[in-house]
């Protein structure tokens, strides 16, 4: 069996900065060729600077996620029919005008052979949009058919989560790469370049990114939005060729 023996140096770079270096020196075979047969040069170990960087940024949103309950009481005949539940949704641009979308159906029978349907429908909605709705679900309400206003979430939508994200990894591309050069500043000789970004998920113990709740309220007073702040976190790696 082949003998493989790795070397580690440790060294801090750039004040705060700490870079390791490793490499591995395999023992040539008896034919003085690698473990591997193949007469090649062996791959230079690379110096490395690694680093974590952080930014954290508002997302605001003017919108909120509402989610409204349909019981109604039908007889067979009504419950089964494929247009019911394109008649609730109908009913509930009455509530408040946007796209909503079912997200639960339950059928059950109660004690007059009669069937119980639920229904369970969300839909993003502005502000202006909210005005009175638990009272407008009430009046729409009548014997066998209940609207039930079961949740209203002032929280960010996914397109203005994605949209923050987006910006705060252009930030911290940007960080990298006055990092790199105050780097090569210090070092010239060494040539380092961006060898690896790693945000979020998947870096094990380094931070991971994360929304801190900043701001929840059952309804924003006087139309004011509502923010969250979003912190994104990278672990950033600089390499550099070492010299033959």
């Amino acid at each position: 069996m082949k003998k493989l023996t790795t070397f580690t140096l440790a060294s801090v770079f750039a004040g705060s900065l700490m870079a390791s270096m490793a490499f591995a020196a395999p023992q040539p075979g008896a034919n003085g060729q690698s473990p591997m047969g193949l007469k090649k040069h062996w791959r230079l170990p690379m110096n490395k600077v690694s680093f974590i960087l952080t930014d954290k940024q508002w997302v605001t949103t003017n919108t909120a996620l509402v989610t409204v309950e349909v019981n109604s009481t039908l007889d067979k005949q009504s419950a089964s029919s494929s247009q019911q539940p394109v008649a609730q949704l109908a009913n509930l641009n009455k509530l408040s005008q946007g796209e909503w979308h079912l997200t639960q159906i339950n059928q059950t029978q109660n004690s007059s052979g009669l069937e119980q349907v639920t229904m369970v429908a969300q839909a993003r909605l502005p502000q202006s949009g909210l005005s009175d709705i638990r009272a407008k679900a009430k009046a729409m309400s009548k014997p066998g058919l209940k609207y039930t206003v079961n949740n209203i979430g002032y929280t960010p939508s996914l397109a203005e989560i994605e949209a923050v994200q987006a910006t705060l990894r252009q930030e911290i591309y940007q960080e990298a790469k006055a990092e790199l050069a105050r780097l090569n500043a210090v070092y010239p000789d060494e040539q380092f370049y961006l060898h690896k970004i790693k945000f979020g998920n998947g870096m094990g113990s380094d931070p991971q990114p994360r929304m801190l709740v900043a701001a929840k309220m059952a309804q924003p007073m006087g139309g004011s939005a509502v923010s969250q702040q979003l912190v994104l976190s990278a672990k950033v790696v600089l390499a550099s060729k070492a010299k033959k």
